[in-house]
Formats: structure tokens, sequence, C-alpha cells
């Protein structure tokens, strides 16, 4: 659980090495992405806060951050971006 946990908070592994998605992301920090890959996975500020152990408050501040360093304006766009960068 606690290992889960680390990786949705975008802990590299032991030995330093990040995770592959994360390292596909390298604008965002391990908190941004940790609420993208929730996010991108469906669910909502207060599901991600809940996970995160986070307000939904700071799920969105978060999400604005990602929408700024990203140019994008939506869930939909940042959706479309998390399935060209998976699929890269």
């Amino acid at each position: 659980r606690l290992r889960r946990l680390l990786r949705e908070r975008g802990a590299p592994r032991a030995g330093g090495r990040p995770y592959t998605a994360a390292a596909q992301w390298p604008e965002l920090t391990a908190s941004e992405f940790a609420v993208v890959r929730l996010v991108t996975g469906g669910a909502t500020d207060r599901e991600a806060a809940e996970r995160l152990y986070i307000s939904a408050h700071t799920v969105n501040s978060h999400l604005r951050h990602v929408f700024a360093k990203l140019g994008i304006r939506s869930r939909v766009e940042l959706a479309r971006l998390a399935g060209e960068r998976q699929s890269a």
C-alpha cells in the first residue's frame, strides 16, 4: 500500500530510476503528476483528494497549475494529452 501511495505521488523507484510515466511528464512536480494520474484515470477532485490525503481545493490548485504549464484548458484536453504521451 505504501509503495502504491509513493508511486501515485511520483516518488522514484529504489535506485533512483524514475517511473516511466513520471518521466513522460518532466514539466510537472511529483504532486501534480499524482493528481494528473488519478484525474486522467477518472477520479473526481474529491476522490483524488481522498486517495492522496490532501484537500479537494489542493487538487484543484494542482490541476490549474498543470493546465497552465501544459497550455491546456480542460480535463478533456488533459486526458487527450495523457493518451498521446502514454502511447508514445
